[in-house]
């Protein structure tokens, strides 16, 4: 299995509705099973929606989904304007605490943790990379070009078993 799905949109925030429906569509034709399928979509509309949020106006994003028999790697490649700059240092900065966390579901858990207790004028979660680090048992990495071009990925083995913990309750 050597799967590729490949499109181009603009940042359109009605896009995601439709794109949702691609490549599920997609991944449907690849054999996955219906919980890899929810859970990869999701996955692409994360990164698609932070594209969307943090991208340069105008600029088109391209989508790139690759399945082998052993990964499945989804890439989100767009403009950054100098205005949305300060975000890439949010985005460094919330990589490398997921990775510092053994557990991505405790990563999880602790950024839900830490958003119950901000004001709710605050915009930013970043709890969607962290969604996909857990639901997806994605490995997660950007880089920026020459031209201000940035490539987010996530990269998973497709052989590893969905988790069924359910969230924990504080006492």
């Amino acid at each position: 299995m050597n799967e590729v799905l490949t499109f181009s949109i603009q940042p359109d925030w009605h896009e995601i509705a439709r794109i949702n429906d691609q490549t599920q569509a997609f991944l449907r034709q690849t054999d996955l099973p219906d919980p890899a399928i929810d859970t990869y979509t999701m996955v692409i509309c994360e990164l698609l929606e932070n594209s969307i949020k943090y991208g340069s106006e105008g600029e088109t994003i391209d989508v790139k989904v690759a399945i082998s028999e052993a990964e499945i790697s989804i890439q989100v490649d767009n403009s950054i304007s100098r205005h949305n700059r300060p975000h890439l240092a949010e985005l460094d900065r919330t990589l490398q605490w997921i990775r510092g966390v053994q557990d991505p579901y405790q990563a999880y858990l602790e950024r839900i943790r830490e958003i119950s207790r901000e004001p709710l004028n605050m915009a930013r979660s970043c709890l969607g990379l962290v969604r996909i680090a857990y639901e997806g048992r994605a490995n997660i990495d950007f880089i920026l070009d020459d031209n201000d071009r940035l490539s987010v990925s996530a990269q998973a083995p497709l052989n590893r078993a969905p988790l069924n913990r359910q969230p924990e309750v504080p006492q």
